[in-house]
């Protein structure tokens, strides 16, 4: 047995649709049989009523065979009629021949003498179905009940004959309907077909093809639509993948080759114990540059795969700022900095401490690196939406307008300006991002009122600890 799940949905449409239609015919013909049923009744009602009328006016008294007579040639229709006279005491007066005794009904005893019409239904021994209309009718100085019988025949054969019409047809019309469905379920799917026909040409080297829109307002449109925005956003991801691959081969390449050059270089000759020294050490500070590098890339690996869940509690924003600002100024002072950290006492807000702690000192190890001398002003303030923005300051010669809202890409460096010789890998930033964005925070690049740059970091304060600790 074929699975209808297994069947193409333009077959299950015209299915579907031929199902319907068919219990719409199926409603259609009983009804149609059942009104013209009760319309040829009530006609063989109306015809057998006139004819009892006429047929009471040929009433005399005997009841003789010149009765029977007119009674039998007053007959306009093809089928034979019977009639039945009754005393109103119940003696029957007359009775037409071809009926043989059988009855026409019940002996009419105890009548109400009203001029009404009776109807009923009477099927003989052979099966025939008469239709039977009774009257009372005055004769001369009495009352008597007449009774006239009609055949049911013609009615049931007009009904076999409409009946059996639209058995005939219903077939055909099923077909047609069938057939119009199919073509029709084509069409309104001739969209779907469209966009597999194209989704099956899209591959990596050209993830820029989209899907056709034959009408945007329309379910396939909106569809079509939605696929090809998710198209996009795949295609970004893409390209920036493959350029993270690329930058992240090249940032690892280089440490590595410099690992390996040194090596060679202090292979090729007999050499001192002071510059074996120095050899290792650049080796081992090449090492060091690569072993950060390689931190850096999985934990983007890991936030990207959203296994860095966060761990929210309360912390104390500026106590935690005075702590990194004094584990960090051992580095600013080799290059003759300071930090400096201001802002109000027990600011506090919820937060994964170590990733925000290690967001802070990220951009402060950057703007160590990219500064030349000069402080480095730590500044925490509280808004008045309940926001705790936090602005790191340098002194160093700034980063061009067109740079800005490129800081936070991986592996982009500026070229103008700040150096690019400081030892960052390029991927600080983008890790600070992430820590900001994971506390539904925001981080952007301003420019310092003295030419320097301040990097401000703005995170809620009162944030749903469930609903940080749920963010990958």
């Amino acid at each position: 047995m074929i699975d209808p799940k297994r069947l193409s949905v333009r077959i299950r449409l015209t299915i579907v649709h031929t199902a319907v239609f068919s219990g719409i015919m199926l409603l259609y013909i009983v009804g149609s049989l059942g009104f013209l049923y009760l319309y040829l009744h009530q006609h063989e009602d109306a015809a057998l009523k006139e004819d009892l009328e006429v047929i009471a006016q040929f009433l005399h008294v005997p009841l003789d065979e010149e009765f029977t007579s007119r009674l039998q040639t007053h007959d306009p229709n093809r089928y034979e009629r019977f009639c039945e006279v009754w005393s109103t005491d119940g003696t029957l007066l007359f009775r037409s021949p071809e009926l043989r005794g059988e009855a026409l009904g019940p002996s009419p005893r105890n009548v109400v003498s009203q001029r009404q019409f009776d109807f009923h239904t009477e099927q003989f021994i052979d099966g025939a179905r008469w239709r039977v209309v009774g009257m009372i009718h005055r004769l001369l100085d009495r009352d008597v009940y007449v009774r006239l019988a009609v055949s049911e025949e013609p009615l049931y054969d007009e009904m076999y004959k409409a009946a059996r019409a639209l058995a005939l047809l219903a077939p055909v019309v099923l077909l047609l309907v069938s057939l119009s469905g199919y073509s029709f379920a084509g069409r309104v799917l001739k969209p779907i077909t469209m966009m597999v026909a194209t989704a099956r040409r899209i591959s990596a080297n050209n993830l820029s093809e989209r899907l056709p829109v034959t009408n945007p307002g329309d379910e396939f449109g909106s569809l079509a639509t939605t696929i090809n925005h998710l198209l996009e956003r795949v295609r970004r991801s893409f390209e920036q993948l493959k350029r993270f691959t690329a930058d992240a081969s090249h940032e690892l390449r280089t440490p590595l080759t410099a690992i390996r050059s040194v090596g060679e270089i202090a292979l090729q000759r007999e050499r001192t114990a002071t510059e074996y020294r120095e050899t290792i050490g650049s080796m081992l500070e090449e090492n060091s540059r690569l072993t950060d590098l390689v931190d850096q890339l999985l934990f983007l690996s890991r936030a990207d795969e959203g296994r860095l869940p966060l761990h929210p509690e309360s912390i104390d924003l500026s106590e935690m700022l005075r702590e990194v600002a004094e584990l960090m100024s051992v580095l600013a002072e080799e290059k003759g900095q300071t930090i400096s950290v201001q802002g109000p006492a027990n600011l506090s807000l919820v937060a994964d401490k170590t990733l925000l702690r290690q967001a802070i000192m990220d951009v402060i190890d950057n703007a160590v690196k990219h500064s030349d001398s000069g402080n480095i002003l730590v500044c925490a303030t509280e808004e008045a939406d309940k926001i705790a923005q936090i602005d790191i300051e340098d002194h160093g010669p700034g980063i061009p307008i067109e740079d800005r809202h490129k800081v936070f890409e991986r592996f982009h460096r500026v070229e103008k300006g700040r150096s690019s010789t400081s030892g960052g890998t390029g991927l600080g930033l983008s890790i600070v991002q992430w820590i900001v964005r994971a506390h539904a925070g925001t981080a952007q690049v301003l420019e310092s009122p003295q030419g320097g740059t301040i990097l401000r970091i703005r995170i809620p304060m009162s944030a749903d600890r469930q609903a940080l600790s749920s963010r990958d």
